[in-house]
């Protein structure tokens, strides 16, 4: 083998590397906007609502909590991690 072919193998194989290091960015819990009713069809004023995600790619369990609006809707903002690939 050529010493210039070996230099173009250590560069691709040093590329690869840095691509499966390099943190990529994941959304862990998507953004959502609820309107809560009650059954008997009453709007949900000043509810507390809760969501909760278990993810593996992050290894993390999380809570996020908010209360609802005077006209019953709540929203909560999208969650993004950035984890390597490997």
């Amino acid at each position: 083998m050529k010493k210039s072919s070996s230099k173009v193998i250590w560069i691709i194989l040093a590329i690869c590397f840095l691509v499966l290091i390099y943190p990529k960015q994941i959304t862990v819990a998507p953004k959502v906007e609820l309107t809560i009713f009650y059954e008997n069809g009453e709007i949900g004023k000043n509810v507390e609502v809760r969501r909760n995600w278990n993810s593996y790619a992050v290894d993390s369990w999380q809570i996020d909590a908010a209360n609802t609006e005077e006209n019953g809707i709540v929203k909560f903002e999208s969650v993004q991690k950035r984890i390597p690939i490997i």
